[in-house]
C-alpha cells in the first residue's frame, strides 16, 4: 500500500452565535476555508474533522450548503466524527441532510470503522464496508470513529460495555478519529479516553479532537481549535498535515489558519523608576506580539502612593493591536502600622482593620488554626487604598468597541514635555480589582 497524506482539524465550531474576542462567524468560516485550500493545493487523500465542525447540531442553512459544497470540490475523502457541540442526533443534519459522496460520517455512539482499498487518491465511489463487514482481502486503511448522540459522553467510546476494546488487523493501516479527551484517568464527561487503553490498542494515528490547545505525542494528534473564540483559546490555533507511512510511521506538521492568536503576557511593574503609562506601555510594545490579541497583566508591588491607570496604557496601546486588554494585578506594599496614627479617613479606615487582625490572629493562636480572615483583610486594604489614591478600581481595560485613535497629546506650560488629556472615573469595584497583597504587619 501507499503512503497516504492527510489533515486533522477539529473545535471549529462555524455558525457559533458568540465570541469572547473579536473572532466572530465570518472569521471561523474564513479560517475553515483556508484548511480547505491547503487540503487541495496539496491533494491530501483524507480530511479528518475530530467533531465540533458546527456549534450545534442544526447549523444555519447558509453554513450547511457552504461547507457540503466546499467539501464536493475536494478530491479527498472527508471522514466527520459528530462532537459535543454538534452530535449526531435523530435530526441532525448529520442524518438529514444529503452529504457529498466523499463524506464520511460515523453513524452511531458504537465503536465503527470505514475501510478503503489502495484506490484511495482521487476516488471518491465509495469502496467502504462499516462495522465489520465481509474481509475484502485488499490492503488498505481502516478507519475507526464513533459520534456523540448527545451533548455528554461519561463513558470511553474506546471500551464497549464488555470492556472490549476495537480489535485491530496488522493488513490494514488502522487510524482512530473521534470527539474526547485523553487523560491518565480517563474520567470526565466528554468521552474520556485512558492513556494507557489508547496505547494497548495499536492505533497507527489518533486524531482526537476535544481540547482547546494543540499537541502531538507519538501517533496521537490533538488538532485544538482551527480558529479562537477568545482570551480562553490561546496559543496555535489550525491544522495538522501529514502522512502515514505503509509501515506506521507517522509524520505531521502543524499550520495556523487562524485571523488571529490570542496570548496573554504578564508585564512587572516592581521597582520601576517610571511607571507613567507611556512609559509603561512603551516597554510592554517591546516584549508583545502586536499582530496579536494580547492581554497585558501588570503585576508586581507598588508603594501606598504609586499608581498605574490601566485606562491610559490601554488607549496608548490600543492603536497597535487587533485587540488589546490591560489587567490591573498590582498590590499595594505598605506598613500597615503607619497609617493607624494618620488623622485621615486613610488612617481611619486602616486602624479598623488592623483591630480585626489582630483579633483574627488571637483566635488562631488560641485555636491552633490558620484563619483565612486575614488574607480577606488584606485585599479589603488593598482595594481601600486604591480607591483612596482615585484609581479606575474596576482594573481592566478592553480595547473592545473602542476606536483606535492614539489619545491626544498636549504639550504642559512649560513645554519641556508631553501631557496625555485624558479624564477617567473611579469604577465600580469587580474581582479584578482584590488582589491578595501581604501588606499587613506581621
Amino acid at each position: 500500500m501507499k503512503n497516504f497524506s492527510f489533515m486533522a482539524m477539529g473545535n471549529i465550531h462555524l455558525d457559533r452565535k458568540f465570541s469572547t474576542g473579536i473572532t466572530g462567524a465570518a472569521d471561523r468560516l474564513a479560517s475553515f476555508d483556508a484548511a480547505l485550500s491547503l487540503a487541495a493545493k496539496k491533494s491530501l487523500n483524507y480530511i479528518f474533522i475530530t467533531g465540533n465542525l458546527f456549534d450545534s447540531p442544526n447549523p444555519s442553512e447558509d453554513v450547511l450548503k457552504h461547507v457540503a459544497d466546499s467539501f464536493s470540490k475536494l478530491t479527498s475523502r472527508v471522514i466527520i466524527a459528530p462532537g459535543a457541540c454538534d452530535p449526531g442526533s435523530v435530526n441532525s443534519c448529520y442524518k438529514t441532510f444529503k452529504w457529498p459522496r466523499n463524506v464520511f460520517i460515523f453513524p452511531s455512539a458504537e465503536m465503527n470503522y470505514i475501510e478503503f482499498n489502495d484506490r484511495f487518491r482521487g476516488a471518491v465511489d465509495r469502496d467502504y464496508l462499516i462495522s465489520g463487514g465481509m474481509e475484502t482481502g485488499r490492503k488498505g486503511i481502516r478507519i475507526y470513529g464513533a459520534a456523540f448522540e448527545g451533548h455528554f459522553r461519561k463513558e470511553s467510546i474506546l471500551i464497549t460495555s464488555k470492556g472490549d476494546t476495537p480489535r485491530l488487523s496488522s493488513s490494514y493501516i488502522n487510524v482512530l478519529v473521534m470527539h474526547g479527551f485523553v487523560s491518565e484517568e480517563g474520567k470526565g464527561v466528554f468521552n474520556p479516553v485512558p492513556r494507557d487503553v489508547l496505547n494497548e490498542c495499536g492505533f497507527d494515528l489518533c486524531a482526537i479532537g476535544g481540547e482547546k490547545s494543540c499537541r502531538r505525542k507519538g501517533n496521537l494528534l490533538v488538532p485544538g481549535t482551527v480558529c479562537p473564540s477568545g482570551f480562553s483559546e490561546e496559543g496555535d490555533c489550525g491544522v495538522y498535515i501529514g502522512e502515514v507511512s505503509d509501515g506506521g510511521f507517522v509524520s505531521s506538521d502543524y499550520v495556523d489558519v487562524a485571523p488571529f492568536k490570542y496570548e496573554t503576557v504578564t508585564f512587572d511593574v516592581s521597582g520601576r523608576e517610571d511607571i507613567s503609562p507611556s512609559a509603561i506601555a512603551k516597554d510592554i510594545l517591546k516584549l508583545t506580539n502586536t499582530a496579536n490579541c494580547t492581554r497585558i497583566e501588570l503585576t508586581g508591588e507598588l508603594l501606598f502612593d504609586e499608581n498605574v491607570d490601566v485606562d491610559i496604557i490601554g488607549d496608548i496601546l490600543n492603536p497597535s493591536f487587533p485587540l488589546v486588554e490591560v489587567c490591573d494585578r498590582t498590590v499595594k506594599r505598605a506598613d500597615l502600622s503607619i497609617f493607624n496614627n494618620e488623622k485621615t479617613f486613610r488612617g481611619m479606615y486602616t486602624s479598623a482593620i488592623w483591630d480585626s487582625v489582630k483579633a483574627s490572629r488571637d483566635i488562631s493562636r488560641k485555636t491552633g488554626t490558620t484563619s483565612h480572615n486575614e488574607r480577606n483583610y488584606e485585599s479589603a486594604v488593598n482595594l481601600a487604598l486604591k480607591i483612596i489614591d482615585n484609581m479606575n478600581v474596576s482594573g481592566t481595560y478592553s480595547s473592545l468597541g473602542k476606536k483606535k485613535e492614539p489619545p491626544e497629546v498636549k504639550k504642559d506650560e512649560s513645554g519641556e514635555g508631553d501631557l496625555f488629556d485624558f479624564s477617567f472615573d473611579i469604577g465600580e469595584p469587580g474581582s479584578d480589582s482584590v488582589r491578595e497583597g501581604g501588606i499587613l504587619p506581621e
